[in-house]
This record gives structure tokens, C-alpha cells and sequence, in this order.
């Protein structure tokens, strides 16, 4: 039996990417029976409103006129919090619409799919069943 959320921690799989990486917040629940904890972030999409709040604007801002891209001449790491903390908060759908959203390069196909490589072998993530 899995009970409610009783620790937490961050999941730092995306700390080659960027400068001031992002550590995304992951919820962890105790299950008695194996007697060990798992990611239940899904679990708890409230405790990532702060988060994406800040997120948003920040992906917005990315994409404003003067706005300073990022080594790539993109704002990845400006988006890729957002699209984090959609993910690990189960809403993958959101996500996926915010990238298409606030990340209109010609990249977008293959960022994605390193972000899903990257979260999908991620022990801190779980999918909301």
C-alpha cells in the first residue's frame, strides 16, 4: 500500500542542458509493502502551481522582442521548466502544447524527444495510470 506524500526531492536529469539547470520537484510516497519510496508527483499537480505559474511567464518572455536566447540562439532553457513541471505534474498533454507554444524553432521535433528520452529514463517519474 502506497500512502500519501511523505518526502520529496528533485530531479536534476536535465543538469547538462542548461546554466541554473532546472531541478524539477519530485513528490515521493511510501509504499509499506515493498518499503521504499516512489515518485507520486502526479499525485499532487497543486503543489506545482507556484511553479508553472512562474514558469509560464518566463517561457513567454523568452519569446519577446529582445529577449536573450540561450547559447543556441534558442530559449530552450527558458521552456524546458515549463514543459518539466507540466510533465512531472500529469499533464502531458499540457506540456506538449505549451512546447508547441512558446518553442516555434525547427528543433521542436527533436527537443521533444530528448526531453521524453531523457524523463522516461528518469527513475523520479511517474506516469499517472
Amino acid at each position: 500500500m502506497v500512502t500519501g506524500p511523505r518526502g520529496g526531492t528533485a530531479d536534476d536529469s536535465f543538469a547538462f542542458t542548461c546554466a541554473g539547470s532546472p531541478a524539477v520537484r519530485v513528490v515521493l510516497a511510501y509504499d509499506a509493502l515493498g518499503q521504499r519510496y516512489l515518485p507520486a508527483s502526479p499525485d499532487y499537480p497543486e503543489l506545482y502551481v507556484p511553479e508553472l505559474e512562474r514558469d509560464t511567464e518566463r517561457a513567454r518572455a523568452a519569446l519577446s522582442t529582445g529577449a536573450d536566447l540561450g547559447w543556441d540562439g534558442t530559449p530552450k532553457c527558458e521552456v524546458l521548466p515549463l514543459v518539466l513541471d507540466l510533465l512531472y505534474s500529469g499533464d502531458p498533454d499540457g506540456a506538449w502544447r505549451a512546447l508547441e507554444a512558446h518553442y516555434p524553432f525547427p528543433d521542436r521535433d527533436a527537443f521533444r524527444v530528448e526531453i521524453e528520452t531523457v524523463v522516461n529514463a528518469s527513475p523520479y517519474f511517474a506516469v499517472r495510470e
